[in-house]
């Protein structure tokens, strides 16, 4: 097997191969009844108990991955692929080197800290209803939608660097493009043809919606102006002439709290999440008494390691 195939095992089941490598390995054959073993790998066998085992084991995102037959067989394959290269690197007395056991310790340390949060649930807080409605009336200014401009442009460039005729060549050529449009020309078409836009020249000059943030305010101040199925003169921008069609206008408004809540629900599950974070750690800092030394090999200072204690409410002497 090649280096980039065993790399490839290794980057594209790393969650798997963190859980799996931490569970109990497969027993003896001479412990396993036949039966139920799946592969037999020198003196230990996996069963189909112990691929039940892995596969309880991983989150739910995972877990899916490994459903039916083929995600089955997939999984014992990479049980496979795990055990044999373990097992040589253990033989190559890999597992004794000073590097690997510190990588070692620090997934053990890894999986199981992501236990106890979850156990904890410090990483799924509760949101209530209360709540989402408390933050919604208390941040009405983050939930204001800008006003809106559903347009088309037509975009004829003349730039910054062209000499004054390319310039009165431009905006003759953008004249000529609203008197078709003004005699019944079809904008899409006319824009497909005409437009150098590149990003929305083969969509018809299509800009979707837009804001006064995301356009230039000489087009906004045009656009907004403008009825709605109508279509402007030539506006001048540092990238040449526009010519704005405007096909709907949604003036500013507040969102409702139905349509607040999923983003709100997010923020505060998001500031929740830290502050149960924050809390825990100050307390299991507090139980196993940490105290930061702030060696000056590390560049840090002891004011740095005050303001750590401070932060995590630490007695000191």
């Amino acid at each position: 097997m090649s280096g980039k195939r065993i790399l490839g095992i290794v980057l594209c089941f790393p969650v798997v191969f963190m859980l799996c490598a931490l569970l109990p390995a497969p027993a003896s054959a001479a412990d396993k009844a036949e039966p139920n073993a799946l592969v037999k790998i020198g003196d230990s066998v996996i069963t189909e108990a112990d691929l039940e085992q892995r596969i309880a084991s991983f989150p739910d995102r995972v877990k899916q991955r490994y459903q039916g037959e083929n995600g089955r067989r997939q999984l014992l394959e990479k049980l496979v692929e795990l055990k044999i290269f373990s097992l040589e690197a253990r033989a190559e007395k890999l597992d004794q080197d000073k590097d690997v056991k510190v990588r070692m310790e620090d997934a053990a340390d890894s999986v199981l800290a992501q236990e106890y949060v979850q156990k904890k649930g410090l990483v799924d807080p509760q949101i209530t209803e209360k709540e989402i409605e408390e933050y919604y009336e208390k941040n009405k200014a983050e939930f204001l939608r800008p006003a809106l401009v559903k347009a088309r442009q037509i975009l004829i460039k003349a730039g910054p660097k062209v000499s004054a005729e390319e310039i009165s060549a431009g905006e003759k050529k953008a004249r000529k493009i609203v008197e078709e449009l003004k005699a019944g020309g079809d904008f899409t078409a006319l824009a497909k043809q005409y437009s150098d836009d590149e990003r929305s020249r083969s969509r018809g000059g299509a800009m979707g919606y837009v804001t006064k943030n995301n356009i230039p305010s000489e087009l906004w101040n045009v656009a907004w102006s403008l009825k709605e199925g109508t279509v402007s003169d030539p506006v001048k921008t540092e990238d040449g002439f526009h010519i704005i069609a405007v096909e709907e206008k949604q003036p500013e408004r507040e969102l409702s709290l139905q349509e607040a809540e999923k983003k709100i629900r997010s923020t505060l599950e998001t500031l929740k999440k830290h502050s149960m974070m924050e809390q825990e750690k100050g307390h299991l800092m507090k139980k196993y008494a940490v105290e930061f030394l702030a060696p000056a090999s590390m560049g840090a200072s002891k004011s740095g390691g005050k303001e750590l204690k401070k932060k995590f409410k630490i007695k000191t002497d």
